[in-house]
């Protein structure tokens, strides 16, 4: 695992994970509350069209992985940036931010890591 920052001077993606054989796994970390009240999490669209952007130009894909303090860091979402795009309701924020609805269903459930590669691998 690298930082991303350390390579590249940018400070997102959060961090690069050597997947030895396969190449790298970028990773945008976010905390957001699994509120069951609230069944979208929500994902700002300049950051994310950034993403698709990076995709592009360099081949590889930025995953969103989302968890909190609540669950002790023991449940993670995870979903690729370019998926948050895909056919999502744009939400305009009270201060002008527009962000991409995603519902919660869309993710990938996981509670390891080991669990996502198992996920990526199999299919």
């Amino acid at each position: 695992v690298f930082p991303f920052s350390d390579l590249f001077g940018s400070k997102r993606p959060d961090v690069m994970i050597l997947l030895p054989y396969f190449g790298f796994l970028l990773v945008d970390i976010k905390h957001k509350k699994f509120n069951k009240e609230y069944p979208d999490f929500l994902f700002n669209s300049e950051e994310t069209e950034k993403y698709a952007h990076f995709r592009e130009t360099f081949g590889h894909e930025v995953w969103y992985a989302v968890s909190d303090t609540e669950s002790d860091f023991k449940e993670w979402l995870w979903i690729p940036s370019l998926h948050v795009m895909k056919d999502r309701k744009v939400k305009k924020m009270k201060d002008g931010e527009f962000c991409y609805v995603v519902p919660k269903t869309d993710f990938i459930k996981t509670n390891s890591f080991q669990d996502l590669l198992n996920v990526l691998f199999s299919s």
